[in-house]
């Protein structure tokens, strides 16, 4: 019974530490972490390399291996994984794919006929995919060129892992989509009542103007104008057409801006 509950706790805390990373991998981009946690699950299965691979819609290949992070791009990996597809099903690679694939990822490996590897991709959104390498010892095998992975045992755990690395990233990415969502109509409802409330105290202040205290329907305009286009200053000057002339009539409480204005008005450059 106790063990149970360790070998319980483990895995709890193995899924944990892979969500976050996997959160940070994929939603935040960072990828500081090269993949540590979430390639550990794969070496439980004892395989001896395993790489988490980012492959971007222009082309670029982000490699993690737990340890670093290098960068190759997609065509580099045409000949020795369906990138085109974007996803796959739990595969075995077959001898020339996967000789391909090491002299790219680890050239200076020399007897590539030692190894065997399995991968499989999940598309985590329209611009990028994801595939996880897993590399083994070599095992025998009657078909060395067979993309179909004969061990009962081994297929059903890499289909667990895709079933839960597709679940798991999925379902982070869709909550920052929503996060994200929110947030923008959010701000949305804030800008339309913003707008909305300035257009009522303009239709207001316009139908009773002769009866307006101009004085404060020139701070009330600049500070409605200020908060529409969220700026810090305003200032609010009359143009006399005869002669070019401005004349400042309200600001909003920012003497320094109000200077600055007048000495570019005093310059060469032409204000429209």
């Amino acid at each position: 019974m106790e063990k149970c509950i360790q070998d319980n706790a483990k895995i709890i805390s193995l899924m944990t530490q892979f969500s976050l990373e996997a959160e940070n991998i994929f939603c935040a981009e960072d990828l500081s972490s090269n993949g540590n946690k979430m390639l550990d699950l794969f070496k439980q299965l004892g395989f001896i390399e395993t790489y988490l691979l980012l492959i971007e819609d222009e082309g670029k290949v982000s490699v993690l291996d737990g340890n670093t992070t290098s960068y190759l791009r997609s065509e580099h990996l045409l000949d020795c994984l369906p990138l085109l597809f974007k996803s796959a099903e739990p595969c075995k690679f077959n001898k020339k794919e996967l000789q391909l694939f090491l002299k790219q990822i680890s050239p200076e490996k020399k007897e590539f006929d030692k190894y065997t590897g399995m991968y499989f991709g999940i598309e985590v959104r329209e611009e990028l995919c994801v595939f996880f390498v897993a590399i083994h010892d070599n095992i025998s095998s009657e078909n060395d060129d067979s993309i179909e992975i004969e061990d009962p045992e081994l297929k059903k755990n890499l289909n667990e892992f895709l079933f839960l690395f597709e679940l798991i990233i999925s379902s982070l990415v869709h909550k920052k989509d929503g996060d994200n969502l929110k947030r923008s109509l959010e701000a949305n409802r804030q800008q339309q009542s913003i707008w909305l409330e300035s257009l009522d105290w303009l239709i207001k202040a316009s139908s009773h103007l002769e009866e307006t205290d101009y004085d404060g329907f020139y701070a009330e305009a600049i500070f409605q104008l200020s908060r529409l286009v969220n700026s810090d200053n305003c200032v609010i000057y009359r143009a006399n057409k005869e002669n070019q002339s401005l004349s400042l009539l309200n600001d909003l409480s920012s003497s320094d801006f109000t200077i600055h204005v007048e000495e570019l008005i005093k310059s060469d450059i032409a204000l429209i």
